[in-house]
């Protein structure tokens, strides 16, 4: 009797404890996938599949949401002592939806930094049929023939840098010119004694007003990393921020010779002439959206403590679902061809491969200026993080036997500067992560992986003929040798801004291309 009485204690002891790891299991297995499994563009920095490295930017097979199949086994034993041991498994259960609710409400409730003004963000309502924000924006050219969505896009990327990059040093008056006195005022409050590394994994147009008429507000969303530094210590963040910009009525474009430059918004004056949104040199008030965008409103929405995952596995996402296509696309790349009757199709696809081959074995080789003629000087800074983040780390992606299965065309856009063609490039290669000892830390050295991405082309719209298939310069034909800046050695021209061949933009993933 006495040994069944114990034999008893000890099942209820075992049940107990297979409980309590289940708990922990599980909420490491919850807060794990919160954290790290975020979609992006391109570069998700929650790392998804998306979190950087080589041409896929997915960080080495795929980021880290945990490994696969550990979910499901853990719901298993759950339900299995519900009904089995339902005075353990119920309360159990009960504990787990009531800590699930507690962290939703909780997040619910967290306080963001935000900014509000007189100049804040109007209410937008939800519309039916409204065109994405994207599109909207295209509207823009109806009345300002020199916005340019590439050149629009450029100038967010190097805004948000340099506006984080300013705060750290402590000189956000010299981008006063682009942020109003309450911006300013909430970054400064933020202020630790460096910030470094910035890089955006994903941005996106969340809603714009005032394209027809009055005032433009575009809300952007921004997905990135940076590292802070606190005296003798630093810490990489994952951020996801709302900026609202405003220009207002009747405002015209920057041509791209100025396009890039963070000088005097009226005159052009540099940087260090413009302090408390006034220009030494012109004497305007220049932070007034009278003269170029204007951040109104910056809302974080999330801010954790974390450096991109560089490690682990997860499945891929988004493969299969169908190609979001512009039903324009075909008409917008049948007048390029009219315009330039030797960039057709069959042209293109040799360049996307010229694009995709390069890149493959640069980033394996993590040999930076092989592919830096290549990539717009916005996604070869992106692709720059993460072969530091990986060395940094002690570890080295590999990709081996890359190849392109299929190119769908998704969408073409024409402006007075750029031709932008966006393609669904399918492709498959082994992908795997090594650490110092050449251990896989992440993907799988003996299976391929498929995958596929959505790839930004863009080529200024003066240039005419078949894009090149070799690596020589698009400009003097030498040899394609540039520097860090992405200028010719030999006849200095800049080769990355897209000017004289197609170059690589951006690169989205499949599961949130919209």
């Amino acid at each position: 009797m006495m040994r069944v009485l114990f034999r008893h204690r000890l099942v209820k002891l075992l049940v107990i404890v297979a409980a309590c790891a289940v708990i922990a299991s599980v909420w490491i297995l919850l807060t794990q996938n919160e954290a790290w499994a975020r979609p992006g563009g391109g570069q998700s920095f929650g790392g998804s599949k998306s979190s950087g490295g080589g041409s896929r930017s997915s960080g080495g097979g795929g980021g880290s949401s945990g490994g696969g199949g550990g979910g499901g086994e853990l719901i298993g034993v759950l339900i299995s002592l519900v009904f089995h041991h339902p005075a353990i498994g119920v309360p159990l259960l009960l504990m787990i939806v009531g800590f699930l609710a507690y962290s939703a409400w909780s997040k619910s409730n967290q306080a963001d930094w935000s900014t509000t003004s007189g100049n804040s963000e109007p209410m937008v309502v939800a519309r039916a049929n409204v065109p994405p924000a994207r599109s909207q924006l295209e509207d823009l050219r109806r009345t300002d023939e020199n916005f340019s969505l590439v050149l629009f896009e450029d100038f967010l990327y190097s805004l948000y840098a340099e506006v984080h990059t300013a705060r750290g040093a402590g000189t956000l008056a010299h981008v006063s010119a682009y942020l109003t006195p309450e911006v300013i005022n909430l970054l400064s409050h933020q202020a630790p004694s460096g910030v470094s590394d910035v890089v955006i994994g994903a941005m996106s147009f969340v809603r714009t007003s005032g394209i027809n008429g009055g005032d433009v507000y575009v809300t952007v969303e921004f997905e990135s990393n940076y590292t802070e530094a606190y005296q003798q210590q630093s810490q990489s963040y994952y951020m996801r921020e709302h900026w609202t910009l405003r220009r207002a009525e009747g405002v015209k474009s920057r041509t791209p010779d100025r396009a890039r430059v963070f000088g005097c918004p009226s005159c052009g004056a540099p940087q260090d002439q413009v302090f408390g949104g006034q220009c030494k040199y012109c004497k305007q008030q220049v932070a007034t959206g009278n003269f170029d965008w204007l951040v109104t409103h910056v809302q974080i929405l999330e801010r954790e403590a974390r450096a991109p995952m560089l490690t682990g596995t997860t499945e891929e996402q988004g493969t299969d679902l169908p190609t979001v296509f512009d039903p324009r696309a075909t008409a917008g790349f049948q007048a390029l061809m009219q315009r330039d009757p030797a960039q057709n199709w069959d042209a293109l696809l040799q360049r996307v491969g010229v694009v995709f081959n390069e890149f493959q074995v640069a980033w394996t080789a993590r040999d930076l200026l092989r592919m830096r003629a290549l990539l717009s000087d916005t996604l070869f800074q992106t692709q720059t993080y993460w072969m530091k983040a990986y060395e940094k780390s002690g570890l080295w992606n590999m990709i081996e036997r890359p190849r392109i299965t299929q190119v769908e065309l998704a969408r073409v856009t024409q402006d007075k500067f750029y031709d932008a063609i966006t393609v669904r490039v399918f492709a498959s290669s082994i992908d795997y992560t090594i650490d110092a000892r050449k251990r896989v830390v992440a993907g799988n050295r003996n299976r391929e992986r498929e995958y596929s991405e959505y790839w930004t082309f863009i080529r200024g719209t003066q240039r005419k003929g078949p894009p090149r298939t070799d690596l020589g310069c698009p400009n003097c034909g030498a040899p394609l040798v540039v520097n860090m800046s992405g200028a010719c050695t030999h006849c200095k021209a800049k080769v990355s801004t897209g000017d004289f061949d197609w170059v690589l933009s951006r690169i989205e993933q499949d599961e949130v291309y919209s």
